[in-house]
């Protein structure tokens, strides 16, 4: 029979506190990794050690890259700022890059030199230093197929 473990490794003690939980990371080599906001302020706690980086994102997404090195984006962008960073242990922003607008997700690869950030419509593949970004195949579906070749028939 499988035994389920419970561990609350972060908490909060109250709503009054005026911190919002956003964002965490966990690794079993790494340990736990929070984003939140305190009074408007951006704060990474990282193992119980509170970061505050200098960089500014409305709608974060935190993830491990390895022990020391940790990514923190924003899930929206211009599409051409900046909105993946990578951090390390000490807040300061060693690498950053543009991942585009609408992030819903970001997975490392296993040596940390590999990011994958899943969107909406794309994704984008980044290994430091280079940007591949690729189009989902649209679905359309049978009717709206029909209705755009006979939209284009009228026009023609």
């Amino acid at each position: 029979m499988l035994r389920i473990v419970t561990y609350t490794f972060y908490s909060i003690a109250s709503e009054r506190s005026g911190i919002r939980l956003i964002d965490a990371d966990w690794s079993d080599r790494c340990g736990w990794i929070v984003v939140q906001r305190s009074r408007r302020r951006l704060e990474c706690v990282v193992n119980g050690t509170v970061l505050h980086p200098d960089v500014s994102v409305r709608f974060p997404i935190i993830r491990w890259v390895d022990s020391e090195r940790f990514l923190l984006a924003d899930a929206r962008s211009d599409g051409m700022s900046h909105n993946v960073f990578l951090v390390d242990l000490h807040g300061n922003v060693q690498h950053s890059f543009c991942g585009g607008d609408g992030i819903e997700d970001i997975a490392i690869g296993k040596e940390g030199t590999r990011v994958l950030i899943i969107q909406n419509y794309t994704y984008a593949f980044h290994k430091f230093g280079h940007t591949q970004t690729k189009q989902r195949p649209s679905r359309i579906s049978n009717r709206e197929e029909a209705a755009q070749r006979k939209n284009g028939e009228q026009t023609k």
